[in-house]
């Protein structure tokens, strides 16, 4: 007895109302198998999974225990083409790797044509107007979307503090003074945490069991993160925004324009001054010495007895925070600043000769992409030869049209090797200029030294001369690659 598997699929209420649901599938596909002679021996079933992509659990687990089996099975039995595939590359992928690699058939019970051309053409077209149908149903809920969003109607669900009413957005009644007082709290200079940490204590105690509502944890208040996306949300102030749609007062407000506003320059200025703090020359240039690990900038503070607060900034390993496979490597940030303008310094006087610092020609690294993509093409024309030779063998192209194509892949492979030595000899022969380089190095001195440059700016010119700094506290050492 032949033997199949099932598979059914089904992605919306409406489907199944029509007649499609995996119940109506699944009867009409065993009065199949039981009249046509075979055996099921599984059934796969996808509830609410589109078939525009082939990221179904069900179905791929269909796939893989065929491949891995393949003698197993006899035929795959479907409803229709489009519970198979909507997406015409997807259908004949796994179609083909089905019937060809593992001599598996797929079936539509409620469209076979057969097996001859007439049967392939026809499920073809059909394979093509499923997938028409689901790219334009696509289109059609976009569509649908606009328009309720051109109406200031509620698409998916509210945040917290609006419910919906008859397709209109509403303040929800015992949310809505969670967001009040939220707003209020941070206005009146509370941090976020603060304001977290109050919910967390207090929040029952003031709004009762509705905190814990919308939160996906059991009896936890708001995540930290939410009161940020809160205190940015435009909805509370009564506008409307949905891609490049934006309504203004399209429904209650449950805060005061005046108040949002006081609200997002604070958010700004706190973000501006941690963004600076956290910022300094040497970002993103910096590595260890001993394993390679990027350093960061790690701020400590010191109370002294007169009670002023002392600042000191390191540089450390990130791997010895992360990883703990290195060693602290802390270095001080003004002392490593001071000793790199001071090496510029008598590069730029000529106390020390260019010609002996590690200097790359940026310029070769163009080269050497374009060399690393030609090497590629050049060792790919072997794998192009040996598919080439597998049509021949399967009877699709004849000894001359491999002949042809023989002669046409070996000119290329010369001309494509011809270029390689040319590029090869190219950056071999590339110097580098050491007195363009001093002066270089001189105009970067000139803006590090200057306090009326901004420090954005003197970090993009240091990153015109340098491309690497190495540090290591253990060798007292630091390492500079140069680059032109």
């Amino acid at each position: 007895m032949k033997k199949a598997v099932i598979y059914a699929r089904v992605s919306t209420n409406k489907q199944a109302e029509e007649g499609m649901s995996i119940d109506a599938q699944l009867k009409q596909l065993k009065e199949y198998a039981a009249d046509n002679g075979y055996e099921i021996i599984k059934k796969y079933v996808d509830q609410g999974a589109s078939a525009k992509t082939a990221d179904r659990p069900a179905f791929q687990e269909m796939i893989s225990d065929i491949k891995s089996n393949p003698d197993d099975y006899d035929a795959v039995l479907i409803h229709k083409t489009d519970r198979f595939a909507r997406n015409r590359e997807d259908s004949i992928v796994f179609k083909s790797l089905l019937r060809r690699d593992c001599d598996v058939d797929v079936i539509a019970i409620k469209e076979d044509f057969g097996d001859g051309p007439v049967g392939k053409m026809i499920e073809g077209i059909l394979e093509v107007i499923a997938e028409f149908y689901s790219d334009n149903l696509s289109k059609e809920v976009l569509k649908g979307m606009q328009e309720k969003a051109e109406r200031g109607e509620p698409l998916g669900e509210l945040p917290l503090g609006y419910t919906s009413e008859n397709n209109k957005i509403v303040a929800h009644e015992e949310e809505a003074p969670i967001i009040k007082y939220i707003f209020n709290q941070y206005k009146n200079g509370e941090s976020m945490n603060a304001i977290y940490f109050d919910l967390a204590a207090n929040g029952e105690t003031m709004f009762g069991d509705i905190i814990h509502n919308r939160s996906k944890t059991e009896n936890r208040t708001l995540p930290p993160k939410a009161i940020k996306v809160i205190l940015t949300n435009e909805i509370y102030k009564g506008t409307y925004s949905w891609k490049d749609t934006i309504i203004e007062d399209n429904h209650e407000a449950i805060v005061s324009e005046e108040i949002f506003e006081i609200v997002q320059d604070r958010l700004n200025n706190n973000t501006i001054q941690r963004s600076d703090s956290k910022d300094y020359l040497l970002k993103g240039l910096v590595k260890c010495y001993e394993c390679g690990g990027n350093m960061s900038q790690h701020t400590e503070r010191y109370k002294k007895a007169d009670g002023n607060i002392k600042i000191y900034r390191r540089l450390r390993c990130t791997n010895h925070i992360k990883m703990k496979n290195c060693y602290y490597n802390g270095n001080r940030m003004e002392e490593v600043n001071k000793e790199l303008i001071n090496y510029l310094e008598n590069i730029a006087n000529g106390n020390i000769d260019a010609s002996q610092l590690d200097i790359t020609q940026t310029g070769n690294n163009e080269l050497a992409d374009k060399l690393e993509r030609l090497q590629n093409k050049y060792d790919s024309f072997d794998d192009k030869f040996d598919r080439q030779m597998e049509a021949f063998q399967a009877g699709i192209i004849d000894i001359d049209q491999l002949e042809k194509y023989k002669k046409q892949l070996q000119q290329e492979k010369e001309e494509t090797e011809k270029e390689i030595n040319q590029l090869q000899e190219k950056i071999n022969d590339t110097g580098v200029d050491h007195n363009s380089f001093q002066s270089k190095v001189n105009r970067v001195v000139n803006v590090l030294e200057d306090d009326n440059v901004s420090l954005n700016k003197k970090k993009n010119i240091l990153l015109t001369i340098i491309s690497e700094i190495r540090l290591s506290k253990r060798e007292g050492l630091m390492e500079i690659k140069f680059k032109m």
